[in-house]
């Protein structure tokens, strides 16, 4: 089994908000795919502003009930720390990292690792002229 850091955004579509995304849907999507396949998740979601109440902790740890992962949400102050990231690879010391939709794989590009790393550019104009030219 390979321990997977999953880094996306928040809300995902099993969430109760008024709204949803397309970059947490995709975030969405990977961590039940990377589930499926057996590995082990730890989850990064950078919260989109102004779709969570204000009053909501900066960072929140939990078990995802519908992924069955482990769950971190945090405001974007907290994900553009670095020093925060580097906590949560010294806890969970993945096998590899995994960037979702444009920002997740901002993230993840951004850490000083030698960790192999997956950078998700949906909808990203170089990827789409990659696969035309294939």
């Amino acid at each position: 089994m390979t321990r997977v850091l999953l880094l996306g955004m928040a809300p995902l579509p099993t969430e109760n908000t008024l709204r949803s995304y397309a970059a947490g849907l995709r975030t969405w999507q990977f961590a039940r795919g990377l589930r499926a396949a057996g590995h082990e998740v730890t989850l990064v979601c950078r919260r989109i502003p102004h779709v969570y109440p204000p009053d909501v902790p900066p960072v929140a740890t939990y078990i995802d009930a519908d992924l069955g992962v482990q769950r971190i949400d945090v405001d974007e102050a907290v994900c553009a720390n670095e020093r925060f990231l580097r906590s949560v690879l010294e806890v969970f010391r993945p096998d590899c990292i995994v960037g979702a939709h444009h920002y997740g794989a901002e993230l993840a590009t951004r850490l000083d690792t030698a960790l192999p790393v997956w950078a998700d550019l949906n909808g990203h104009l170089m990827a789409e002229a990659q696969a035309k030219a294939f």
